[in-house]
């Protein structure tokens, strides 16, 4: 990105639109895009950005033309539960984790092929 950069200010290459370069984080697993929607989320920049190429990745050999999207849940599970040993016997809200996921892996077949989609389950602690 930096020498996307440094070959637009050396040249005489002049863009009709003006080139903001943002580095950004957070994007994927529990990321839950982060830095995009905190891009999108100023005033100055949601109106103003009309369009993005996105660097992402380890290798220049490839050109990706498509994004995957996302839709997330977020599922809360309380409960009285507590420490395995002092709290012996009664259920711990991590109960629920194993039909979590099976309910993961069974909607996996409810999915289309295409465009590619992803199901994914992942415990974030709070």
């Amino acid at each position: 990105m930096l020498a996307m950069a440094a070959v637009l200010q050396a040249t005489a290459i002049h863009p009709s639109l003006p080139l903001l370069f943002i580095g950004n984080v957070g994007e994927e697993g529990e990321g839950d895009l982060r830095g995009m929607r905190h891009i999108f989320s100023q005033a100055q920049w949601l109106d103003s950005i009309a369009c993005n190429v996105i660097l992402d990745g380890a290798g220049t050999d490839v050109i990706v033309a498509e994004a995957l999207g996302s839709r997330r849940f977020e599922v809360t599970v309380r409960g009285p539960g507590g420490h395995s040993w002092s709290d012996y016997g009664i259920p711990t809200p991590s109960s629920p984790r194993p039909r979590i996921d099976s309910f993961s892996r069974a909607n996996v077949r409810l999915v289309p092929r295409l465009p590619r989609t992803l199901v994914s389950s992942t415990v974030a602690p709070r």
